[in-house]
Parts: structure tokens; sequence; C-alpha cells
């Protein structure tokens, strides 16, 4: 369970109830934010000069966004990756349009296949030979099922194999470019999700819960081995978005999908600007939705008391 706040369960789809604590993550911060704001618009974001970012999971949705974001934030390169080359021309269309001086290049990749991501990290070293910034944003879910025992074991595989494996591949083969990258930003951050803590609900599905939480915890292993390499890493719950990976969300619950796709983007380019002063927030599970003024404020509580980790409180 994550250390301050605790556990989570999901009780209506615009409320979150936090169990042995009188504040829950979705209210960590209290002040949400459902689109991008001033403090994190990208327009407003000068990344360092050069930065190369790459982006798994760039072909629509969230990771659309993301590659937007970067392209308004002056990105110097962009690398877009994905399984479906088709996406990844149209968010490379857009992303060209919003700042045409900025480089990019678009991979097939599998981020299951070891082959697939080692291929990734040589056509970014081949074509730019640095590399500043990777986002993670690939994921699967398959369909909620109510009890583990309905689950298709080829889906729960395949689940496991993007959110969890896939993560663990792409730390292996980008984590060396990034760090080996003179004077680069080291930022290392995946896409993470709140579902990593429910346990019940009608969004408690095993497959895509269970592989998130796992996620969340190897980020906490690449903090600690990397950090004092300079590697800046972070978990960021992009909020809850209409997307293809949420189209398995029960019909009622699709009203409540009102977050932007944009928002994720924005938070990330605000991290990559700021770097070293939001250090402290490395290696933790933070929400895009949260405010980043008031989460600032909450420095000196989450570094004393070391929250927004995995941890079983006693």
């Amino acid at each position: 369970m994550i250390q301050q706040p605790k556990s989570l369960v999901h009780t209506t789809p615009s409320r979150w109830r936090q169990i042995g604590d009188s504040e829950g993550l979705a209210t960590f911060v209290q002040t949400s934010h459902a689109d991008v704001y001033p403090a994190i618009d990208p327009t407003t974001t000068k990344l360092p000069q050069p930065s190369v970012v790459c982006v798994v999971g760039a072909s629509r949705g969230i990771g659309a966004g993301i590659a937007k974001a970067y392209a308004k934030a002056s990105a110097t390169g962009l690398v877009l990756a994905s399984r479906r080359i088709s996406g990844l021309e149209a968010t490379a269309a857009s992303c060209k349009k919003l700042n045409p001086n900025i480089e990019i290049e678009i991979v097939e990749c599998d981020i299951t296949s070891a082959s697939s991501v080692s291929a990734l990290a040589e056509k970014i070293k081949a074509r730019f030979g640095r590399l500043d910034v990777v986002v993670v944003n690939s994921g699967a879910s398959g369909a909620i099922v109510p009890k583990l025992t309905d689950a298709d074991p080829a889906t729960f595989q395949q689940t496991i194999d993007v959110n969890y494996i896939g993560l663990f591949l792409s730390a292996g083969f980008l984590l060396p470019v990034l760090l080996g990258t003179e004077g680069g930003a080291k930022n290392f951050i995946t896409v993470s999700s709140f579902a990593a803590l429910i346990i019940r609900g009608p969004f408690a599905n095993a497959q895509y819960c269970v592989s998130k939480l796992a996620q969340l915890k190897l980020m906490e292993h690449i903090h600690e081995q990397y950090h004092d390499e300079g590697l800046l890493s972070w978990s960021v719950h992009p909020g809850s978005v209409d997307s293809e990976l949420t189209a398995v969300t029960p019909e009622p619950f699709k009203a409540y999908l009102t977050d932007s796709p944009d928002l994720c983007g924005g938070f990330c380019t605000g991290l990559s600007r700021t770097g070293r002063e939001r250090a402290w927030l490395c290696g933790r599970l933070v929400s895009a939705k949260y405010d980043v003024s008031e989460l600032e404020t909450k420095k000196t509580k989450v570094v004393e008391k070391d929250l927004l980790k995995l941890k079983i409180c006693a």
C-alpha cells in the first residue's frame, strides 16, 4: 500500500475512500485539475537545448498528448514509438505543426520484445546521439472480469507483459542511453495509475491492477538503483481519461472520464523543466491532476515521512 496515504478502495466513480487514514491519495492535494493550466502549460516551458525525448506508446490518446506537449515545450528531437506506425504518423504530423523545427523519428516497437526495444535504443543513438527524457506510456488492460477464475490466461499474460515486463525492457535498454548522455536531463517517467491500489469495486481488474502495482514497485527500484547516477524518475497517474485503454470501462461510469489527454503531457513537461527542483518527488507516485503549487507545499511532509511510496503499514 502507499505510505500516507495508505490503501484505497473505489466506492463510486467520483470518490475515493481511504482505509485507515483521513487523507486519500486522490485528495492528497486538495486542488485538482482536469486540463492544462498556466503552471504546467508546455507552451511556456522552455526545455534545455538540445533535448531529445522518447515517448513509448505515442500513437494516440495520452501518449499523443505527451508527445505534443514536448513539441510545444521546444524539444529539439522526438522519438515516437509504438506497435502501430499509422497512429505514430498522425502524432508526428501534429507535433511538426506545433514545432516546425523539431526532428522526429518514428519507430515501430513492441514493448514486450527485448530485441524490439533494443533496436529502439540503437535507432535513438544513431539518429540523435543523445537522449534526455523517456516517457513510458504503453499500457494494456483487457476486459474487466469479476473473478480471477473468469480471466483469460492469454489476456492476463499479455497485460503483465505490456505493463510490467515492458517497463523492465524500456529501462534496461533506454537507461544506459539516458545516463550516458553528457549534460542530459536524465528524466525517466512512466504513466502509472491509481488503479494499482484498487482491490474491489467495478474497476478491480486483477490483471491490470496487479500489473500496474508491479510496475509502480519496479519504478521504486529504478529510483533506488540509479538516482545516485543522476537519474530523475517519476510515476505519474494521468487522471481519468477517455481513451482506448478505458474502452473496457462499464458504460455507467464512462461519464466520469472527463480529464484531458493533454493534462499528463503538461505535467510531465513541467517535471522536465524543473528537473532537479522536483527530485524530492522521484521514486514516488504523483497525479497529473495535482496542483503543482499546492503539491510543493507538501514537500517537507512527503520527504520526512517518505510518503507516496508502496509500504506495508503496521
